[in-house]
């Protein structure tokens, strides 16, 4: 976090001790004591569901001849960081935006105010890239999505999730967490024009949109929550992952209370309303949502195609004979070999896939090199072997590949099982031809079993048979979703990175559905009645990830706008009412989107 460089120590109205630490990467000399105080926010959301809870800080910092503080905002980005403390607990970390920034001169001394960050506000702004600027391969785990995503703001904080709904097959506990049980393939995280690579922002908001899920930043760290669930149980366990350099690693179960009294002065409540500013509005309920599932592209079963490689380590790759393989310190991509007379073993075996019967498969691959040689290579599924045609036999068949693209595809799977490939070195066309080196460049295989009509995703459309009103949300598109018999790049995969994903069930619940039927049925649930909007001032710091009820109005409330004063001790606070009770009059429908998005219209 660099080297405190400025700090801050202040009391509030009611005497609580308020520390601010800015740190500067590189900075070796004394800190120095500044003056002013700091204002706690949370960025407006229309909704208790709206994902990503960005939160910031606004510092307002006395300066004068003598100390300028100029420094602090003619440095770049990440320069400086900075932590809130209240009463010895931490409040928020984040780092300081350069820009915006407001000056008031007064004689020799003037006032700055500054905006601070917690990393999700520029999220959009990153591609979802590694830090060295690389694109990600192969399939990560949606925990390792998370993370990734959250370390391109290069502030690591601890992350906490509570997240509760499980594929079939999983047995639920405290410690296992979804989030790190499902993958998915990075290549869908590609834009349309198959170029542009998503930004974090994106990314994080899809695979969150899979559950529901909400993350903000409370207490200096990353939590990940469902409001749906908290609406049922307030005491929430959480597992907590330390995010390191390396990445994350799980550190232990931290159970909260999230549940928060608010009431009146006159009760002796502490905190309480204050400033006589306190109103109710409401927000109609909603009758129709629909979520609009975007397939991507035809996804690889191979998670690595260009045959990437550390040395003679090639991922989901076995080497049998490492004699012929050509390895250049200076390219980690292709196999490369040297050809000889001699082919008998193998020299490179894939990993093997689990695929069902009567899927269709087309082979696709790239080689380059001597044209006077071939790469021979052997394709089985448990006892039968593939010939150049896409025909199944029983008897051993080999498939040579010249210079050039590679292109088969199969007849539908005779049996189901483990499919792999076997690749064998280079050999000469002719008996006593020139040998030479060969580079198998890339290789894949693309399920081509297809019974969607040209469709390029699904619509997953919820409505409310009792009408309670004539609001229908906006269409909500997300990336990733379940995909039982059509594998496409946004495929959900088990644990095993190989099976997709089908039903679902929420902990607690006998149900098996789609994961996106139970979102969308999610957002029916939390907005089934009309909902009260509470707003108005209160003395006190009410903290922003809290289950809120207030004294004299039923209900249950979560912030959905927020500013803490905390040199004045005054929270404002705009909460939303929150609901979670089980509906027994939704009606779901399931369509495939030939590229029309509409919003669902009320029956």
């Amino acid at each position: 976090m660099g080297n405190r460089i400025y700090f801050l120590e202040y009391l509030d109205v009611n005497n609580v001790q308020y520390n601010i630490n800015i740190y500067k990467n590189g900075y070796t000399g004394d800190s120095s004591l500044i003056g002013g105080y700091a204002i706690l926010e949370y960025g407006g959301v229309n909704n208790n569901l709206e994902n990503i809870r960005g939160n910031g800080l606004t510092l307002n910092l006395e300066a004068s001849l003598d100390l300028t503080l100029e420094d602090l905002y003619t440095e770049d980005e990440n320069t400086f960081t900075i932590e809130l403390i209240r009463g010895g607990s931490l409040l928020f970390s984040g780092f300081i935006k350069p820009d915006g920034i407001f000056q008031d001169f007064v004689n020799d001394k003037w006032e700055i105010t500054l905006e601070c960050v917690d990393g999700l506000g520029v999220l959009e702004n990153l591609a979802f890239v590694k830090e060295d600027g690389f694109p990600f391969t192969g399939k990560l785990s949606a925990l390792e999505i998370i993370n990734n995503c959250l370390r391109r703001s290069k502030i690591l904080l601890k992350l906490n999730t509570s997240v509760n709904i499980y594929y079939e097959g999983l047995t639920p506990s405290d410690e296992l967490d979804p989030f790190n049980e499902i993958y998915m393939s990075v290549s869908r995280f590609v834009k349309d024009d198959k170029d542009t690579i998503m930004n974090c922002s994106e990314v994080l908001k899809s695979v969150l949109l899979l559950f529901n899920a909400v993350i903000s930043q409370s207490n200096g760290e990353w939590y990940i929550y469902r409001p749906n669930e908290i609406y049922n149980n307030s005491t929430v366990k959480f597992r907590k992952y330390l995010q390191l350099t390396d990445g994350l690693f799980y550190s232990n179960i931290e159970e909260l209370n999230l549940s928060f009294n608010l009431g009146s002065h006159i009760n002796n409540k502490y905190p309480h309303h204050c400033n006589a500013n306190q109103r109710i509005g409401i927000k109609g309920s909603v009758s129709a949502y629909r979520i609009n599932y975007k397939y991507g592209f035809e996804s690889g079963l191979f998670s690595n195609q260009n045959f990437v490689h550390d040395g003679l380590n090639y991922e989901n790759y076995v080497v049998n004979n490492s004699f012929y393989i050509i390895t250049d310190p200076n390219v980690n991509t292709g196999l490369k070999m040297n050809a000889d007379t001699d082919s008998s073993s193998p020299t490179l075996t894939s990993v093997p896939i689990a695929i069902t019967i009567d899927t269709r498969l087309e082979i696709r691959g790239r080689i380059s090199g001597l044209e006077t040689n071939i790469i021979g290579f052997i394709v089985r599924l448990g006892i039968y072997y593939l010939d150049s045609a896409g025909t199944w036999f029983t008897s051993p068949r080999v498939i040579f590949g010249n210079v050039g693209a590679i292109n088969i595809v199969t007849e539908p799977l005779p049996i189901g099982g483990d499919f792999y490939i076997e690749i064998f070195n280079p050999t000469p066309t002719n008996i006593g031809g020139e040998l030479g080196v060969m580079t198998f460049e890339s290789l894949n295989v693309i399920n081509v079993t297809s019974n969607s009509n040209g469709a390029i995703g699904e619509f997953h459309t919820v409505l409310r048979k009792s009408k309670p009103s004539s609001i229908a949300k906006d269409v909500t598109e997300i990336y990733n979703g379940d995909s039982p018999s059509i594998i496409f790049e946004g495929a959900v995969f088990k644990s095993n990175k190989v099976s997709p994903t089908t039903k679902w069930f929420r902990q607690g619940k006998s149900e098996s559905f789609k994961i996106l039927q139970i979102a969308a049925e999610d957002v029916l649930r939390a907005q089934q009645l009309p909902s009260k909007e509470f707003t108005g001032n209160v003395f006190g710091y009410v903290p922003y990830l809290s289950l809120i009820d207030i004294d004299g109005i039923t209900g249950k409330f979560m912030p959905i706008q927020y500013n803490f004063d905390t040199k004045n001790n005054i929270t404002s606070l705009k909460s939303l009412e929150l609901f979670g009770d089980e509906l027994t009059d939704i009606d779901y429908k399931f369509t495939l989107d030939f590229g029309n998005t509409v919003k669902p219209t009320i029956i």
